[in-house]
């Protein structure tokens, strides 16, 4: 009778734990079937996001050749070219340019409103920029830089005025000595330009062929010094 409860007790534990198992089952199938409800809801979400960024990169894709082709079909007005012409010279900070071209379109366009109203403003900000005053240069090489832009402005005098200031921060700057003898010749000083380029070619030879070849040099063409001193054959 005892061996007889036991196994009814025996087959009560086996049932039960089985019946615990199946649970446990059961509610990993429910979770593994939630999770995949959740991951294809993300999928199709993720999808749609894509499709809505696809169409939105399509409307401004239209949009810009929409404007691109109203732009062709409309040509700028002869007004609008010369402002756009002014505003290239001020991006390129020629503020003197942009200042003369602004003037321009005022005093040619005076019934373009809008195109007067910007020139007007672009003219304001010239004239600043041409007021306020440049940085002194401090560095040999900022005063060289200077005296190459005075040289190609024709303004013969700042230019050796930098480029002796330069000479006299860095002596063996041979680019700033060849620069001054340039400079001198352009000045008709040409006794200090053959000087001061036989220096420069002292320094570095090939400063012999550049000054045959510089317009720089031309007023000195038919002197006879500089025609031995840069090798050009003198017919007598």
């Amino acid at each position: 009778m005892a061996k007889t409860v036991r196994t009814a007790k025996k087959s009560k534990s086996l049932a039960s734990t089985s019946a615990a198992s199946r649970k446990q089952a059961t509610r990993r199938g429910k979770t593994k079937a939630g999770g995949g409800v959740k991951s294809r809801q993300k999928a199709q979400a993720a999808r749609r996001r894509a499709s809505q960024g696809a169409s939105s990169k399509k409307k401004v894709a239209r949009a810009s050749q929409s404007s691109v082709a109203v732009l062709e079909r409309a040509p700028a007005s002869p007004a609008v070219r010369a402002f756009e012409q002014a505003v290239r010279l001020f991006n390129r900070q020629e503020f003197e340019r942009a200042r003369e071209a602004f003037q321009a379109v005022i005093e040619r366009f005076p019934t373009e409103a809008e195109v007067l109203a910007r020139a007007r403003a672009y003219l304001a900000i010239c004239q600043q920029k041409l007021q306020a005053p440049r940085p002194v240069p401090r560095t040999a090489e900022a005063l060289y830089d200077r005296g190459i832009i005075e040289l190609n402005r024709g303004h013969i005098a700042p230019a050796i005025t930098y480029f002796e200031k330069a000479l006299k921060l860095d002596p063996r700057a041979d680019h700033a000595v060849y620069a001054l003898a340039a400079a001198y010749a352009r000045g008709g000083q040409v006794e200090k330009a053959i000087a001061t380029l036989r220096q420069a070619i002292a320094m570095r030879e090939t400063y012999r062929l550049h000054a045959r070849r510089d317009p720089d040099f031309l007023p000195l063409r038919a002197n006879s010094e500089f025609q031995r001193l840069v090798g050009i054959e003198i017919i007598e």
